[in-house]
């Protein structure tokens, strides 16, 4: 979905694990407020707990499960949005390869799978629950088809951008924030910085890959440096990776 600020006169399209969650929670709460996600217990809460009574309760939907904010292909939001014409576009991008990364190192994990209810699924293929890196990559494909994290935070960058960059009035790189925290801050008359959301637990380290391994990367990953059209070296992307 194109998130459209009217405070900001922009329409940002986002990719996942490309600083989304940080920039719509950013749009969102200069529109709507602060953000509300943790449970914020009420005084009928406190009576019923000093009465040793169990108080219930649900947290409030992260931004991603907001009406306006939610992640939708650009073909959609291009063909049932109004999105208006004099607000400038925008999008955030990274290296192909440290996106694949961070989507492995974010969500194939236990206790997502087990949060979609996908680990019965992905044991009677034979797939591990919590796979190393060089695992997941030679079982991506049916990672991908099995569950639907791995899947919405893989699809490409013209599933998300469309077929062009030239779409856009601006794209930033996730790398360096401080060109659009400016921006940013220039159409709002007063500062903007863009804290860090949704961090992966796990640290990365360097990955040791076969000539094999490499080429498979390089080939999941060509569409989206095509895509971008040179702001991104491929080679140099897996070598950041291998160290």
């Amino acid at each position: 979905m194109a998130v459209v600020s009217h405070e900001l006169k922009l329409i940002y399209f986002d990719v996942p694990k490309v600083a989304c969650t940080t920039l719509k929670t950013q749009l969102y709460e200069l529109a709507h407020g602060p953000l509300v996600t943790s449970y914020q217990p009420t005084l009928r809460d406190h009576a019923r707990r000093a009465l040793g009574r169990p108080h219930r309760h649900k947290k409030g939907p992260s931004v991603h499960y907001r009406d306006g904010y939610r992640t939708l292909s650009y073909a959609r939001a291009i063909r049932e949005q109004d999105l208006p014409i004099d607000y400038a576009r925008i999008a955030v991008v990274r290296d192909p390869i440290a996106r694949f990364y961070s989507a492995w190192a974010n969500k194939a994990n236990e206790a997502d799978f087990a949060r979609r209810d996908e680990l019965e699924d992905l044991r009677n293929e034979g797939l591990l629950t919590a796979p190393d890196f060089q695992r997941y990559l030679a079982d991506f494909e049916a990672y991908r088809a099995l569950s639907r994290p791995v899947r919405v935070h893989n699809q490409p960058y013209s599933w998300h951008l469309g077929p062009s960059a030239s779409d856009f009035d601006q794209i930033f790189q996730i790398e360096n924030m401080g060109p659009l925290e400016a921006w940013l801050t220039e159409r709002h008359s007063g500062p903007i910085t863009l804290d860090k959301s949704n961090r992966s637990e796990r640290k990365q380290d360097a990955v040791s890959l076969t000539n094999d391994e490499k080429a498979k990367l390089l080939a999941l990953t060509q569409d989206d440096y095509r895509w971008l059209s040179g702001l991104y070296d491929p080679q140099a992307g897996l070598e950041q990776l291998t160290g």
